[in-house]
């Protein structure tokens, strides 16, 4: 880590204390969302609705505070973006990632953001009642109202000449619908053909295995994988997701399907690598822009690196067979191949979260063309179960006739995340490069793996990707590891796991 952390530490002190306090709304915020999403008793939307209305207006109007520009200012051209002075290189990221933050605060009303707030809260709710119904129009009218505050959340960032790309922004700095394309044509292409030349061959059959069974096992799994259980815990939900309150309070929670425990084990994996990258980032810069995530594809190239990478190895398998056998005497007849031919079955189906490693990327595939049609060529919310179904059969060869199993099955519309998709794609690719980089790096990775030993991955990824934060940008980042954004590192484990 850089050297003068606490010189520059020093010199924002007073942008550094109230950044802290700017903070302590979201993390009021995500406590009230984190209950919603876990214990909250269903009749007590409305008043949760409020509640977070009232907070994303408090955590907004912090961030307009006249006191607090006049302070970044002084640093720094907040309309610009250029420093004023001579900095290191990390006192300049520090102002580079804050006053990108306050910028984009900044260009939204106060009444934008409570509307918003408000909205997603609602709608989520509703989005659960009507997966349940399997009944899209009961979501719609919900969908729609998001839709229009997010065209008017783009008008209002100055973004309608390429309202996507503003979209992306937000989760992906710098990146551009032209540069997703580039990445995604080529990949599209290697995964249909792939699909037309690849025989599919049965996974063994699944027994139920119960609730309580399987979160014993979550739990357990994820602190012998290293996270910290003092500073964190793990709970359900009906969409796996996870929510940093603190460096000492990291919230994850999984999904447990009784009758396929690999989902719930699936689900597990890839929380536990968005929750180590969180427990990894350096706590003295917490709740301020520079110490946070880089972006989503490198917080879904952890979770992706421990699901795929790490979790459905050759390695990991062995390592875990005895220990499932275990927790779930059901699957003691499960051979370490068993267990491998589930993880390699590659058949086009209806679900996401359940797909394949290969088909998976189909799936973002679909929802990236969905967000570009409403954002970019007015596709009305009222036809997107048609077009999210004709995209499920150009591209996965799927008929799909439930809107549950079809444009309803993910959370992330009804919480406003338009422009989120393509960071799983992203992130995978990502994490294929870090797979083959750290392998390369640590020679005897199978061994240790097959031992249940992962401090060694674990110090890997905090020296190189989580101590940053987000002092470098993420070109910068992925060219420090030796990497860059390409399908190729991804094409080539396909190709020799499937040889």
């Amino acid at each position: 880590m850089p050297s003068n952390l606490a010189a520059t530490m020093d010199r924002f002190n007073t942008l550094i204390d109230h950044l802290h306090r700017i903070d302590t709304f979201r993390q009021i915020q995500s406590v009230l969302s984190w209950d919603q999403e876990t214990y909250m008793p269903p009749n007590a939307i409305a008043a949760r609705t409020q509640h977070i209305k009232t907070m994303a207006g408090l955590w907004h109007e912090a961030w307009q505070d006249s006191n607090f520009a006049s302070q970044l200012n002084a640093f720094i051209d907040v309309s610009t973006g250029i420093p004023k002075g001579t900095f290191s290189p990390d006192e300049t990221a520090f102002l580079r990632e804050t006053c990108r933050a306050w910028r984009h605060q900044n260009a939204l009303s106060r009444d934008w953001v409570e509307a918003f707030s408000a909205a997603t809260a609602t709608a989520q709710h509703m989005w659960s009642e009507a997966r349940n119904r399997s009944d899209f129009s009961h979501f719609a009218p919900y969908l729609q109202e998001l839709v229009t505050l997010t065209h008017e959340k783009i008008r209002q960032l100055g973004g309608t000449d390429q309202p996507y790309t503003t979209l992306i922004d937000e989760f992906e700095p710098g990146m551009t619908i032209p540069e997703l394309d580039r990445i995604f044509t080529p990949l599209c292409a290697f995964t249909t053909d792939f699909l037309k030349t690849h025989r599919p061959y049965p996974s063994p059959s699944l027994p139920p295995i119960d609730y309580a069974a399987q979160r014993a096992y979550s739990e357990s799994l994820v602190a012998a994988l290293g996270f910290n259980t003092r500073c964190g815990r793990l709970d359900l939900s009906a969409h796996p997701f996870t929510i940093t309150l603190a460096p000492t309070d990291i919230r994850l929670t999984t999904r447990i399907n009784p009758a396929n425990v690999f989902e719930s084990i699936s689900s597990t994996l890839h929380e536990f690598g968005h929750g180590l990258y969180e427990q990894g980032l350096n706590p003295r810069w917490a709740q301020t822009p520079y110490g946070a995530a880089r972006s989503m594809a490198i917080h879904e190239s952890q979770s992706r690196f421990w699901e795929v990478f790490v979790g459905q190895s050759e390695a990991f398998i062995a390592w875990q067979r005895p220990i499932l056998h275990d927790h779930f005497p059901d699957l003691r007849g499960f051979s370490e191949a068993d267990i491998a031919r589930y993880w390699q079955r590659v058949a086009p189906q209806w679900c996401r979260v359940e797909s394949d490693i290969v088909t998976y990327t189909l799936h973002i595939m679909v929802r990236y063309a969905c967000e570009k049609a409403l954002f970019e060529s007015g596709l009305p919310v009222a036809d997107l179960p048609a077009v999210w179904n004709d995209y499920m059969h150009q591209y996965l060869g799927i008929t799909i006739t439930d809107d549950a199993q079809g444009v309803l099955q993910d959370v992330h519309w009804s919480a406003g995340l338009f422009g989120y998709f393509p960071s799983y794609t992203l992130g995978t690719l990502i994490a294929a490069q870090l797979w083959e980089v750290i392998g390369k790096g640590i020679p005897d990775m199978d061994a240790r793996i097959r031992e249940g030993d992962f401090l060694v991955i674990t110090e890997w990824l905090r020296e190189r990707v989580h101590d940053h934060g987000s002092r470098l940008t993420t070109a910068e980042l992925v060219d420090s590891l030796g990497i860059g954004v390409s399908s190729d590192a991804f094409m080539r484990y396909i190709e020799r796991v499937w040889q």
